[in-house]
């Protein structure tokens, strides 16, 4: 999705939205949007910073690359819960 409720989404599964990827047991990827993160915070909760696509691509473009390239390194598993091969609303 467009990143509206996420957090709401990840909460109903009965998982904790965890911004600290190294902290993390599970990425869910919903979309292509939003990413939820720390800022560079220890905390996992406090400071949460979501990084959109659609206000900076070339942030969100570092952020995603960052994270999951420490995700690779930890062997972090990810669901994909939105698989979509084409885009609904372009082209159609």
């Amino acid at each position: 999705g467009s990143g509206d409720g996420d957090e709401e989404y990840v909460t109903s599964c009965g998982w904790t939205l965890c911004t600290n990827i190294e902290r993390a047991n599970l990425i869910v990827a919903r979309g292509t949007f939003t990413i939820y993160t720390d800022g560079g915070n220890d905390d996992d909760t406090d400071g949460v910073v979501v990084v959109s696509k659609t206000v900076d691509e070339g942030k969100y473009t570092a952020v995603l690359e960052e994270t999951l390239e420490k995700a690779s390194h930890l062997q972090i598993p990810m669901l994909v819960t939105n698989p979509d091969k084409v885009r609904p609303d372009k082209g159609l």
